[in-house]
């Protein structure tokens, strides 16, 4: 196969196998891997963990065992869904596809840990305060699945790892489903919310909702808490398994989950968690999906209103429970207005109409303030939904949402945050209108004149600035940014790149040297970091570009831009030239290119490695639809005059040697003469030195090869 040859190809690259990596026994061959230990089986593939040769790093490989059926479908489906979530840190994320091998896999990170299935059932407990954070690292995870268009659908705990450090990562995507698909969707009896199951029929279409999930988060948080599934026993189990059809499984469960649940809270401890984790979870569960949650960003906000000792959404109303979670909170300030209001006790009395008319104002002022909580709640639905869906109309409801949410607050910087934030990404999607820059930018202004101190708003700031080109400003902004975070290895990117474009390379380095280090201690992976960094090194034509590209590579093998850097260290690097492994990276770029990929950049990577490996006629083929996508004329044209010589081509070399000059960028005339570009976060740079030794090879080889 091709992947199978590209393997072959790049094997002159130290591809050494440890002594300890073996394949094991009972493995299915899987192209480019080394199958060592099988990491968990499903209904439609089975896990294996897996040394991979290209990058010579351990991986962990879905691999499914036929392409017909059921099994290939839901393949297809999960590579598709995966495609959609990039690295995320509670996502297993999809580094590579063999959909064209036999039998077809995809590649994750390996997590060393296990499912949180094995708290339930009946399992270790689980400390509520660690069931919080979890929970909490599910829902940003979901949140961001959702804001992607998608829903999991067969959310459970044996598809939530945790990993040594007690990350979790959510895994399994074969039954999730787009916003818009109306399909057979059909997840977990017991995590499926009666809605889904009332309309889960087999053969029939569905729209999914994202209340599903939340359904299901809540579930599995109970189900590790308590030990138990809820509705989950022997006589349930039992009555589900002699349901001689699909639609009598389904009845049933409709009839089981009439019922209560028993509760189960105390069954591991005296102790009950606090009644605020049971609100939330019960909210999650509730049987009328209206009574749910609307969006896991509710959630989230409950989980950090109970880590700040605020009431949560399903016991807010409540008076005493207010009273009791504001003496929980200030503890000491509550003891001492009891002793002042012991001594003043007249006064207050004597000024009772006054507290009255005061206490009023203040009402009136919480529930001005809970009007614009709720708004800006919707406009943060609204967006999920938008970036999901990259509907403009959903996009316009949330902006108005947010109007609304800043007129009726107009000092909550988080509003002002997020809807800077927004017209961000509006710019991003849909044309280049300069007058949502210039909003944003007043937008972070009014917030950060309340709260200095947001570094995220500070970075957002230097982000927007930058695209407005004021780019001394955006410094600025980054520095402040990374004053008020130190230990941000994102901010640190920021600074570094744009420094890049400022054409201060040393600063450059410096910045992204220590942004590698801190992402590294951190555990992050910012392969954008060390994609920057090499070409910077490779300006200098600094050898220790290898080991900063293979960083890269390793944290980001999926990525296309990853493998163009790669391709161009090993056909451009002096004396470390390796056209085997550049021509493996480029057509591994073209391979996973997205959309934002630049196909011109590609080609003309193609292009140079076909020179280099001695295919002058592919050099010739991808050289010239580089032109065509409009990428750097003169650089291609020195590929084809190059290709064109070494065919004895003369009257094309030269012409194409001509076209060259003609094409020669004015910045680029003299030796050291640099061009970074970073349009995105993906730096980009085009020195002179590279042109102009290809220029001299041409020359040369022409003088040497007369007509």
């Amino acid at each position: 196969t091709q992947r199978q040859s590209e393997e072959a190809a790049a094997a002159s690259v130290d591809l050494s196998i440890p002594r300890h990596v073996r394949q094991h026994e009972s493995a299915p061959n899987a192209a480019g891997f080394v199958l060592t230990e099988p990491l968990g089986k499903g209904a439609y593939g089975q896990v294996w963990r897996a040394w991979q040769l290209r990058t010579r790093k351990e991986v962990a490989v879905k691999v499914f065992t036929q392409r017909t059926g059921l099994d290939w479908i839901f393949l297809q489906r999960e590579v598709e869904r995966l495609t959609r979530l990039d690295r995320h840190p509670h996502i297993v994320t999809m580094l590579d596809t063999g959909l064209e091998e036999e039998p077809p896999f995809y590649v994750m990170d390996v997590i060393e840990g296990g499912a949180l299935d094995q708290f339930v059932d009946p399992g270790p407990p689980v400390d509520p305060t660690r069931a919080l954070r979890w929970m909490s690292q599910i829902c940003d995870a979901l949140s961001y699945v959702h804001g992607k268009g998608l829903i999991h659908c067969d959310l459970k705990p044996a598809n939530i790892l945790v990993d040594g450090r007690d990350h979790i990562r959510v895994v399994d995507f074969g039954q999730s489903r787009v916003f818009t698909e109306s399909a057979a969707s059909i997840g977990t009896l017991f995590y499926m919310p009666p809605d889904q199951a009332q309309l889960a029929e087999p053969g029939s279409l569905v729209q999914p909702d994202v209340r599903w999930d939340i359904y299901a988060l809540g579930v599995s948080l109970y189900a590790i808490l308590t030990g138990r599934v809820p509705y989950k026993s022997t006589d349930n189990i039992e009555s589900l398994e002699s349901a001689p059809t699909l639609a009598d499984r389904l009845e049933r469960y409709r009839s089981i989950l009439a019922n209560d649940p028993v509760p189960e809270w105390n069954r591991r401890s005296d102790a009950s968690p606090d009644p605020e984790l049971i609100a939330v979870v019960d909210k999650c569960m509730a049987r009328n999906p209206d009574d749910r949650y609307a969006s896991v960003t509710e959630v989230g906000q409950d989980l950090q209103a109970m880590r700040e000792q605020r009431p949560v959404t399903p016991l807010a109303a409540s008076a005493s429970y207010r009273s009791k979670k504001f003496v929980k909170r200030n503890r000491a300030a509550v003891a001492m207005i009891v002793a002042l209001i012991a001594i003043v006790g007249l006064v207050f009395a004597v000024r009772a109409s006054i507290h009255s008319a005061r206490q009023r104002t203040v009402q009136e002022m919480i529930a001005i303030k809970e009007q614009a909580r709720r708004r800006l709640s919707d406009a943060t639905v609204f967006r999920d939904l938008a970036t999901g869906a990259n509907d403009k109309s959903l996009w316009a409801k949330a902006a108005q949402e947010f109007e609304k949410a800043i007129a009726l607050d107009p000092t909550n910087p988080v509003a002002l945050g997020d809807y800077a934030m927004l017209k961000l990404e509006v710019f991003n999607r849909f044309g280049r209108d300069p007058v949502l820059l210039e909003d944003a930018n007043e937008l972070c202004d009014r917030a950060l004149a309340i709260d200095a101190e947001l570094s995220e708003l500070w970075n957002v700031k230097g982000i927007i600035l930058k695209k407005l080109r004021r780019f001394d400003e955006s410094l600025d902004a980054y520095a402040k940014a990374i004053a008020l975070e130190p230990g941000n290895a994102a901010f640190l990117e920021n600074y570094g790149v744009l420094a890049a474009i400022k054409h201060d390379l040393a600063a450059a380095a410096q910045t992204l040297s220590e942004a590698a280090d801190l992402a590294l201690k951190q555990g992050k992976k910012y392969c954008n970091i060390w994609q920057s960094l090499a070409q910077i090194q490779l300006v200098h034509q600094d050898a220790a570009a290898i080991a900063t590209i293979d960083t890269a590579v390793e944290c980001g093998p999926g990525d296309a831009n990853v493998g163009l850097v790669e391709a161009r260290v090993f056909l451009s690097l002096r004396g470390h030239a390796d056209q085997a492994r550049a021509l493996f990276a480029a057509k591994h770029a073209e391979r996973v290119a997205r959309d934002d990929t630049p196909r011109g950049r590609i080609s003309r990577m193609l292009a140079f490695a076909h020179l280099r490996s001695g295919d002058y006629d592919a050099a010739i083929e991808h050289a010239s639809v580089a032109l065509e996508e409009g990428d750097l004329a003169s650089i291609n044209h020195l590929i084809l005059s190059l290709a064109h010589g070494y065919l004895k081509h003369q009257a094309e070399a030269r012409d194409a040697l001509a076209a060259a000059s003609a094409t020669w960028p004015r910045d680029l005339q003299a030796p050291g003469e640099i061009r970074p570009i970073a349009p995105t976060q993906t730096l980009w740079i085009e020195f002179a030195d590279e042109l102009l030794e290809l220029q001299r090879e041409t020359q040369e080889l022409l003088v040497n090869e007369p007509d």
